[in-house]
């Protein structure tokens, strides 16, 4: 569950226009595939450094992410997705991992954005776990 700064939960899948270049993605299950499993185990590995408060910073998970996805993924991307904009991995790799976070049944996760200080607009989305929810109350 992903939850804003007020408590209030918020949606797996945004409603703002580029969201539809995450759908789109996301209907191709050898390109998602990938990218979910290394974001599972960005998550899994931020649980298991600081379980009582695990931290994810977009900006640099992204960077590592995708860094350790395969060069045929690297290849494959843009030639799938042409008409998304330069870049758009990061984009594509914020709302995956946004996804991720919401649909998490057993933890709830609260996220604030910061904006990029040099003014490239490579803004980040900060994540970190506030509870861990135990059968009774998932």
């Amino acid at each position: 569950m992903l939850v804003d700064l007020d408590g209030h939960s918020q949606p797996a899948v945004g409603t703002q226009d580029h969201w539809a270049m995450f759908r789109d993605f996301a209907a191709e299950p050898d390109l998602f595939n990938p990218l979910l499993a290394e974001i599972a185990k960005l998550v899994s590995d931020a649980v298991a450094a600081t379980p009582a408060r695990p931290f994810i910073d977009s900006r640099q998970a992204g960077a590592q992410v995708l860094s350790s996805l395969t060069s045929w993924w690297h290849g494959e991307f843009p030639r799938r997705f042409s008409r998304f904009p330069n870049g758009a991995e990061r984009g594509i790799f914020g709302m995956c991992l946004w996804n991720y976070l919401a649909r998490l049944t057993d933890q709830v996760w609260c996220f604030s954005g910061v904006e990029d200080a040099h003014g490239y607009g490579q803004s980040a989305t900060q994540y970190w776990r506030t509870r861990f929810l135990g059968a009774a109350e998932a």
